[in-house]
């Protein structure tokens, strides 16, 4: 019912590793005392630029922030690495380089999903104007 690390997909940092280790041990204590949030899951699907993203489901109303890990699906430079819900943008970041090599993430804030009922899309797209 819980996994992490290279289990869950090929990481290139034990840092991330670790991170989702951390999160996968609090979540499955949670599991036991029967303390996980209940709800309806809100979808989390890869966009533009986006090879895949995890988690795939997020169910609000969990402590803490939730970070996003993905990989894209090209080589690029100038990008805006997003995650958006309908016309909102939950989290955003430009990069002067991407590889699908490198793991990439975007943290939301449990406030940002609190109301959330569309899917979270994730995208990598290039800034206008830049080459």
């Amino acid at each position: 019912m819980f996994a992490c690390g290279n289990v869950l997909h090929v990481n290139d940092l034990v840092d991330n590793v670790s991170s989702e280790s951390e999160t996968a041990g609090m979540c499955a204590a949670r599991y036991v005392r029967g303390t996980l949030p209940c709800g309806t899951a809100i979808d989390v699907a890869p966009g533009s630029g986006i090879r895949y993203v995890c988690p795939q489901k997020i169910i609000p109303g969990s402590e803490g922030s939730v970070t996003l890990f993905f990989r894209v699906a090209e080589p690029d430079s100038n990008i805006c690495l997003s995650a958006c819900a309908g016309q909102k943008i939950l989290a955003t970041r430009c990069v002067s380089h991407i590889s699908p090599g490198t793991m990439e993430n975007l943290i939301l804030s449990v406030e940002q999903l609190a109301s959330l009922k569309e899917t979270v899309v994730v995208s990598a797209e290039r800034m206008e104007g830049r080459t």
